[in-house]
């Protein structure tokens, strides 16, 4: 790992530009600071004001009190934000405070090394005092005891840094876990970000993860720590009363911490004068500066512009480090345009990531001379992975590909592996990148059956081992050939994922190509027999780079570096290699020698501003055109920008802008003369003309979440990841086609669905951040097959964009395995285990399959490994009685006791094809179809399976059945659940479907609801929920108090159907609650009655109700009577006397959502946000009494008119 190493600040070298503010700060370097330093400051006093006066002192027994002999410190800075005053000899302040300048007044200490402020009960520093809110002319006399700390003093020290916990359920085992390094952590620091909204519950929710901190905990205010209000001090209040001031110091041994406001909130000029009186007492000889702060200043999605001016006044003072958060992303730049002088870490967050990196923290190791910044993975705790050997194959001894080990500790990383063959001696392995170890067999091993044992130990001498089987055979190895290219990310100009070359199950590994940089969803190409792939950098440690390496033997031709990551794919054409990195500049390399040949930079910035660019993109080539969006602060490129640029010389083509400059992933596709990018937000994609660069269309955000997604195309459809699903539209309009939602919840937090679908002829293969890897009908979004990779939090999903080789599609999984599946029925056949995340997409080409993997490493598999018999096929078709018609996307599930242990879906030709896992046995085959009734038949499969199994179905007018789907849209029910549906409309009760967000209380409520033929826009309907206490605030919604352990069927006639769910309150087990559910054929409801009776034996009061939640684009919610909500809330509204509450959204489809209740249930009010919408009925129940609510559930066409809400109307009771 390289070190970076401060230069002296005399010799420091300064842009002409940051010389100009020289003149004007210099001066304060050499003020002696007793009094305010500017006029600014000392203006700010001039109004109503109270004294704080108090005495700073070494606080010996501990007591917070300031005792008799206790030694008293002088030269100590204290400040309320806007004065800075030094103790004097006696220890002693004084400052007078403007009481109009905030609503919670607070005065400060900077910590000075050798001392500690201690820590309040939820570990964060005590360097503040809160003071309430002072009256003109208060007096008030506030003390600083301070406790000698000889490890702050001087010397090396190691602190955390985290960034954006948000309200995120594993803060508080995550403090845990950098706790427990055996280093000599000194505290952590938090980038900002620690609520989401800024409310008390969520102040209290943070405060309670880091009290599990053994240290410190020193924040930062995030643009998420603002509240509601008119002005600045209402809007900041809740951080200042929680956490402390937006801005202040403190010193730990040589460096001096500077905690900075840089989100655009705060008053600018109050902190600037602020900052340079703090840095001129501060920073003096022998003190080196570090800023903490939440926004990055290098980035266009980061702080207001006006903030560059700090980086001349940083610079001034040799700032080493600057530490943020924000963008939930790893982008480390040794030397930006802001603050040359300084490092600048962005840190991704410990709640969610958006380019895809796992979650994760850094610790910061200093010394006297240098520091580092490794980033450490959250949840691997002491992992040991034996690569090669992998456990349990048979290797060659010819062309072995020698020992390598991925060794792991979040917190106490390995200092030395080693390993012996059959209990020999041990013999020590060499390391590359912070996972890898590698060397050779010893000495002539003999043919046959070994055992590898590997140990690993860290710093301090813990220990840990694994052991395996292997054996060594003397057959031939099998040399990779090439064959056909894959010379751009999955393989072509449309991102198909299709091979040219057929490549069975089976693999062994031929070589391993090393390196000190990661591979996270980048992935490599293969031309004319050199596999090239570009290196992620996530420490900023010089391992930025495009590589070129022999297919046939692993070893490097050469290697180019570049100045930032290599986040997306590159692509080769004519001889050269085009080469995005992170930092906006692509560059085109010489295939052959690795020499540039031309580059591509973004646009300066105005006059007096540093340009922020990002490239998270990779790059396309087709029609003799390089394809590169990029996004920047300033100029054409602001709200992003897709250039194509002559693939020869650079010269650009055309130019044409995206929709916006925030954080946006993936890399071009292009099809039919279209040019597919995904942009802003979500699935959102634009569609743009290759010849001209006219933009055509751009497709509304439906999936929810990051703009990460990497589009496919073929066949007149594009598609696109998001939110753990994928969207198909029609190539030419942009029309939505069908939305599929993985039915497993995500493994990943934010649901990040990075991969690009394999497609071929009318079959889409993806992968989800749920472990899914899924086949569907390209057209329909049916099912064919799904199967779920092993997964857990942290290490779960998968992110790569699959890759087809005849019948095998080859996977891989962020739980640390690469997977060759049979494409045709879902079964994995042949894993290999990496230990960390395979998020990059494999390329196929000849023989071999490649694919890069977060250790850094290119991963060459060939032919010559076992693969798994395939399992027992059942096959048949499915047709329409009477006519024979086939029936297309018609769901054929396997049961084995009643429960669906297989599901696909028929072919455009009826037919289908099930994979049995179970193997022989007897089963029973089900059809099930929207509009028709289900048909079974009893089968005994053998050890190859079953053809010929027909089904016939005819229509239905009403029904309820499990094996159902509702065809697309936020579908989440699966072949288990319940779908009870009449002509109009068609609806999911969950049987056996958890919903995240409603977990344990799903079964029993409505998860999927639609007017017949069109997608699902509903997340869920909490219906219904019970509660003891009134729901309210921005979570009342999630009211998860039922359980309901019986779902049934029970009446299914044609002419009705019935559902009744039966379940208690968990908060008072002998309330029971009573859902029945029924549908008749022609109405556009179906009705829900659900009845609470108190079987507790004393008098009850409860709140009940249901609520709705909407996914869809453009929410809003409404209750008959009043203003729709469409942000803000959530508020408070009294029905009329159509009794509705409601949800729609302004997707294509014009759905409206409603519960219309009856006058029996009782009067209710409404509460709302835009997203979602409930009733709530206080229920007075006697011992022994009951209460009945009765709704119809509605799904209706609002016909686009401007009222959303008014078809809810005529369905009133």
């Amino acid at each position: 790992m390289i070190r970076l190493t401060r230069s002296s600040r005399e010799h420091r070298t300064t842009t002409r530009a940051h010389r100009i503010l020289y003149g004007v700060t210099a001066g304060l370097t050499v003020m002696v600071i007793g009094v305010p330093l500017s006029g600014v400051i000392a203006d700010a006093v001039d109004g109503p004001s109270a004294t704080i006066s108090g005495t700073v002192f070494e606080d010996r027994d501990n007591d917070d009190r300031f005792d008799r002999g206790e030694p008293v410190l002088p030269g100590v800075s204290v400040s309320d934000g806007q004065q800075i005053v030094v103790t004097d000899a006696q220890g002693r302040y004084t400052l007078s405070t403007d009481v109009e300048r905030r609503d919670v007044d607070l005065v400060f200490v900077t910590q000075p090394a050798g001392y500690s402020v201690g820590t309040d009960a939820n570990m964060t520093a005590k360097f503040y005092r809160d003071l309430g809110r002072l009256a003109t002319g208060d007096i008030k006399e506030v003390d600083f005891g301070l406790r000698k700390d000889k490890k702050s003093a001087n010397g090396g020290f190691t602190f955390g840094n985290v960034a954006d916990p948000h309200v995120n359920a594993q803060l508080a085992e995550q403090i845990t876990e950098i706790n427990t390094t055996r280093q000599n952590l000194a505290f952590i620091q938090v980038s900002g970000d620690l609520t989401n909204n800024a409310t008390d519950a969520e102040f209290e929710f943070y405060k309670a993860g880091t009290a599990h901190s053994k240290v410190p905990v020193w924040p930062a205010v995030g643009n998420h720590e603002y509240s509601a209000g008119a002005t600045y001090k209402e809007r900041i209040n809740n951080y200042r009363r929680h956490v402390g001031p937006e801005w202040y110091s403190f010193d730990y041994s040589d460096r001096h911490f500077l905690v900075l406001e840089n989100n655009g909130a705060a008053p600018f000029a109050e902190q600037l004068e602020w900052v340079k009186a703090d840095l001129a007492q501060n920073v003096k000889k022998g003190k080196h500066l570090v800023v903490l702060t939440h926004q990055p200043m290098n980035v266009p999605f980061g702080s207001p512009s006006v903030y560059d001016e700090y980086g001349k006044l940083l610079e001034q003072y040799g700032a080493e480090l600057i530490l943020v958060g924000h963008e939930h992303s790893n982008d480390v730049e040794p030397r930006s345009d802001f603050a040359g002088t300084a490092k600048h870490v962005q840190t991704v967050s410990s709640s969610y990531t958006i380019d895809n990196s796992p979650r994760g923290f850094r610790f910061v190791n200093m010394d006297n001379k240098a520091f580092d910044n490794p980033f450490r993975l959250y949840g691997a705790e002491k992992d040991l992975t034996i690569v090669s050997p992998a456990p349990g194959t048979s290797v060659p001894l010819d062309r072995f590909p020698g020992v390598q080990v991925n060794a792991y500790d979040t917190t106490d990383a390995p200092k030395t592996v080693r390993y012996r063959i059959d209990n020999g001696g041990w013999i020590p392995l060499r390391s590359t990148g912070e996972f890898t170890w590698y060397g050779v067999l010893p000495g002539r091993p003999r043919i046959g059956k070994h055992t590898i044992t590997v140990e690993a130990a860290d710093k301090s001498g813990a220990t840990w081992r694994r052991s395996s089987t292997f054996t060594l055979t003397n057959e031939k190895a099998i040399t990779p050939v090439a064959g056909a290219n894959w010379s751009q990310h999955h393989g072509d100009a449309g991102h198909t994922g299709v091979s040219a070359d057929v490549v069975a199950a089976g693999q062994r590994l031929a070589w391993s190509y090393r390196t000190k940089g990661t591979f996270l969803t980048g992935s490599p190409a293969i031309v004319d027999g050199v596999v090239y792939a570009g290196t992620r950098d996530e420490n900023g440690d010089g391992n930025s780079a495009v590589h070129a390496v022999s297919l046939a033997t692993g070893k490097q031709l050469w290697s180019y570096a570049v100045p930032s990551s290599v986040h997306g794919s590159v692509a080769v054409a004519d001889g050269l290699v085009y080469v995005p990195t992170l930092r906006g500049t692509l560059f085109a390399v010489d295939a052959r020698t690795g020499t540039l040949r031309w580059r591509n930079d973004p646009g300066p910035a105005p006059e007096g501003n540093n340009q922020r660019t990002y490239g998270y993109y990779g790059v396309t080539v087709a029609d003799g055109k390089v394809l590169y969006p990029y996004q920047t602060r300033h100029g054409e490129a602001s709200r992003g920008l897709l250039v194509a640029l002559d693939a020869k010389t650079g010269t650009r083509i055309w130019a044409s802008p995206m929709s916006g400059a925030t954080m946006s992933d993936g890399t071009p596709v292009v099809a039919d003369g279209h040019v597919y990018v995904g942009n802003e937000t979500a699935d959102r994609v634009i569609s743009y003309n290759l010849r001209t660069g006219a933009q055509e269309w751009t497709g509304a955000a439906a999936l929810g979440g990051w703009q990460d997604g990497i589009p496919s195309a073929a066949g007149g459809r594009v598609f696109i990841g998001s939110g753990n699903g994928i969207i198909a539209r029609d190539g030419s309009t942009g029309a939505t086609l069908w939305s599929y939602r993985s039915s497993w919840p995500s493994l990943v937090n934010g649901n990040a669905t990075p991969a690009a679908a394999a497609i071929k002829g009318d079959v889409v293969y993806m992968g989800f951040p749920s472990g899914e890897v899924a086949a569907l009908d390209a057209a329909t979004g049916a099912v064919i097959w799904k199967r779920l990779l092993p997964g857990q939090q942290y290490r779960g999903g998968s992110f790569t964009s699959p890759a087809l080789s005849g019948n095998t599609l080859f996977v891989g999984s962020n739980g640390g395995s690469f997977y060759a599946v049979d494409a045709r029925t879902g079964q994995p056949l042949w894993q290999h285990d990496l230990g960390t995340w395979v998020s990059a997409g494999p390329a196929v080409s000849g023989n071999t399959v490649v694919v890069g993997a977060l250790d850094g490493n290119l991963y060459a598999f060939t032919p010559g490994g076992v693969a798994a018999n395939p399992w027992p096929v059942v096959s048949g078709k499915v047709t329409k009685q009477t006519t024979g018609e086939p029936l297309a996307s018609t769901t054929v599930s396997l049961l084995q006791n009643g429960s669906a242990i297989a599901s696909t879906s028929t072919d455009a030709a009826g037919n289908y094809r099930l994979a049995v896992e179970k193997g022989a046995g007897t089963y029973t085959v089900q059809s099930a179809r929207l509009g028709y009734a289900t048909a079974a038949r009893e089968i005994t499969v053998g050890t190859t399976g079953v053809p010929g199994i027909d089904l016939e179905t005819a229509p239905v007018a009403v029904d309820a059945s499990i094996g159902k789907r509702l065809p697309s849209g936020l579908v989440e029910a699966g072949a288990q659940d319940i779908v009870i549906e009449n002509k109009r409309l068609a609806m999911a009760v969950a049987k056996v479907f958890q919903d995240p967000q409603m977990t344990p209380s799903t079964p029993g409520k409505v998860v999927d609801l639609a007017i017949t033929g069109q997608p699902d826009q509903l997340d869920w309907i909490n219906l219904p929920y019970v509660s003891t206490s009134e729901p309210a605030g921005g979570s009342a919604w999630q009211q998860l108090q039922v359980r309901s352990t019986d779902v049934q069927i029970v009446e299914n006639t044609g002419a009705k159907a019935v559902v009744r769910v039966t379940g208690t309150s968990a908060e008072n087990p002998d309330l029971k609650v009573v859902t029945t559910y029924t549908a008749t054929p022609d109405e556009q409801f179906i009705t829900a009655s659900t009845t609470f009776t108190n079987g507790t034996g004393a008098p009850l009061t409860v709140w009940a109700g249901d609520a709705l939640d909407h996914d869809g684009p453009g929410s809003r919610s409404a209750v008959s009577g009043n203003t729709p909500v469409t942000s803000g809330g959530p508020f408070v509204h009294t029905p009329d006397a159509k009794r509705w509450i409601g949800q729609s959204g302004t997707s294509a489809d014009n759905q409206t959502y409603g519960l219309v209740y009856s006058a029996g249930s009782g009067a209710f009010t409404g509460y709302s946000q835009a997203i979602w919408t409930m009733s709530k009925f206080e229920l007075d129940l006697p011992a022994g009494g009951s209460h009945t609510i009765t709704r119809r559930i509605v799904a209706t066409s609002n016909d686009g008119s401007p009222d959303k809400f008014a078809a809810l109307n005529q369905f009133a009771f």
